[in-house]
């Protein structure tokens, strides 16, 4: 299979112009001969979206955009992309596959980063399971680990400390993982770039298998993005990798896939996977055959300023009733951004 990285920069908020430049960038991955594309954490929002998640009306915006751009998606081409999750229950930091005609959600991110310059807790609820997808590929299929950004920051050697209580890449040694796809929203930090290849690196030998990073471009507020997106090989060594700071479609292409049963499109795994099929006209279902019975309703927000009661701040000592925040919990910040950009280190 032929994959496409694509590594680009959205404005934070501007759903229908991140619907418009991820279209085009699908453009250029179909022409360049992809079957399947991968986009950025959160690529429709942009990062951090911060409080615009409080807004009802852009998280039907969102639906609108993705019915937008499976309508309008290059034939032959999928597109695996970062989006909001809304469930009755609250929201989540989430990954939809976009393909013609259809769209449908197929993991959530589980390490949730409330540290630093992050506040995902106060937004997203956690999922609790690994998520892994099959696509067909040349008469076969290939079996892909889904996670997002912080899921991958789960090797202590490396970290220097005890990560959460969670392994989003030790879950899926069960699953005969082909590949692991990483979306992410990584903000630049001196020698950032050589920490995610070797947290990528140490996933690639537990799984024995390569490993797909796609990082955004651009400067959001205070944030710089620098891409730096890449592939790691099952042995750990670096593949390719995408340029600094500069919007990019790279594609890669992938060895003869080891299963070589019948192809089945985006197959259901035999644990629990969220499913939301989204009622298209003539009544079919999108991703009808993932299991239409695992729905659940739209979350509609309350209104008035406060949102959701599941949405708080916690103070420097905890959450509220004592509990402790789920983020990754270092020994300090992430390093400070030198003051010498040029090359990003």
């Amino acid at each position: 299979m032929r994959i496409a990285l694509i590594q680009s920069n959205p404005l934070v908020g501007d759903l229908n112009g991140n619907r418009a430049a991820l279209q085009q960038h699908c453009v250029q991955a179909a022409a360049q001969g992809a079957q399947l594309a991968l986009a950025p954490e959160l690529a429709l929002w942009g990062y951090p979206p911060r409080d615009l998640l409080l807004r009802p009306a852009l998280l039907e915006e969102q639906d609108r955009q993705l019915d937008q751009l499976c309508r309008e998606l290059p034939p032959g081409l999928r597109l695996l992309a970062g989006v909001v999750e809304a469930q009755a229950e609250g929201l989540y930091n989430a990954m939809a596959l976009v393909e013609a005609g259809h769209w449908r959600l197929v993991a959530r991110k589980r390490l949730l980063p409330t540290y630093d310059v992050f506040d995902e807790l106060r937004y997203f609820r956690s999922g609790e399971q690994p998520y892994w997808l099959d696509l067909p590929s040349d008469g076969g299929k290939l079996r892909l680990g889904l996670s997002l950004c912080e899921d991958l920051w789960v090797s202590p050697d490396i970290l220097g400390y005890q990560p959460q209580d969670q392994d989003p890449v030790g879950d899926l040694q069960p699953f005969g993982i082909d590949l692991l796809i990483n979306l992410s929203a990584s903000p630049y930090g001196h020698g950032k770039r050589a920490l995610r290849q070797q947290l990528a690196s140490a996933a690639a030998r537990r799984l024995q298998c390569p490993v797909l990073y796609v990082n955004q471009v651009g400067g959001n507020d205070e944030l710089i993005f620098d891409g730096n997106s890449f592939v790691i090989a099952p042995n750990g060594a670096l593949l390719c990798t995408l340029p600094c700071a500069s919007s990019a479609v790279a594609c890669w292409e992938t060895p003869t896939p080891p299963h070589g049963s019948a192809p089945t499109a985006a197959a259901q795994p035999p644990h629990k996977q969220p499913s939301r099929a989204r009622p298209r006209p003539g009544g079919a279902l999108a991703g009808a055959g993932a299991g239409a019975a695992g729905l659940r309703p739209q979350m509609r927000l309350p209104p008035g300023p406060a949102g959701p009661q599941w949405r708080h701040r916690f103070s420097p000592g905890g959450l509220p009733g004592g509990g402790r925040p789920r983020g990754r919990a270092g020994p300090g910040p992430v390093d400070a951004l030198p003051l010498q950009l040029p090359g990003f280190p």
